[in-house]
């Protein structure tokens, strides 16, 4: 068996430093976190604002008249076996 008369050196690694890896990860984590509460703000807005316009005492009043007595009685349900 023949040994190497000059031992061989392992070669460094050329990849980007892991420094770089981490500033990257977190500046992308940190914009899509950034893009996703902007989002949730505006549908808040919006959403805020189509409840106000909607709530008021004549929509309320409708609302009452709309959904009073819209469930029916259960015990007189179809559904109601042990009731027969």
């Amino acid at each position: 068996m023949a040994i190497a008369a000059h031992p061989i050196k392992p070669i460094a690694a050329t990849g980007p430093p892991r420094v770089l890896t981490a500033v990257v990860f977190i500046a992308s984590a940190s914009a899509v976190v950034g893009m996703i509460s902007q989002q949730l703000a505006t549908s808040k807005r919006v959403m805020d604002g189509r409840f106000a316009q909607y709530n008021t005492a004549a929509s309320e009043e409708n609302r009452k008249k709309a959904f009073d007595g819209a469930v029916e009685d259960p015990r007189k349900s179809f559904f109601n076996v042990l009731g027969w």
